[in-house]
């Protein structure tokens, strides 16, 4: 998010921040109000539950390609954990995936194999 509002594109509906009282200036000079927390886990909460809503298409896919469907849905979930750690430093500093947890998602992926599983520990 941090660069994105650094580049000047907000990706959010207006009417999300109207509903939670925050503007544009706010995010963008990456004020904690309580606005803004609910802001961003309210986005958060609304991408994981889309993600996990999507995740019903594993077993729908080629055996074949289930472990990588399952890391590319894996990865995401990754990031909704940063954000849920990060909280309003999201929209005040650079974000980088943690290219560790990521390595660990494609062997955990992988070890799953043609399971029609999400990915572990995920619902």
């Amino acid at each position: 998010m941090f660069e994105d509002l650094r580049n000047g594109k907000l990706r959010l509906p207006v009417s999300d921040l109207d509903r939670h009282g925050v503007t544009r200036a706010d995010l963008e000079q990456g004020r904690d109000t309580p606005g803004a927390r609910a802001l961003i886990s309210a986005t958060a909460s609304s991408a994981r539950a889309a993600l996990v809503e999507s995740e019903r298409i594993i077993g729908e896919v080629d055996p074949d390609y289930r472990p990588f469907l399952r890391y590319t849905l894996g990865v995401p979930h990754n990031v909704l954990d940063d954000v849920g750690t990060l909280g309003v430093a999201v929209i005040r500093r650079p974000y980088h995936d943690g290219k560790m947890a990521n390595l660990r998602m494609m062997v955990r992926s992988r070890r799953m194999g043609t399971s029609t599983e999400a990915v572990a520990g995920r619902a």
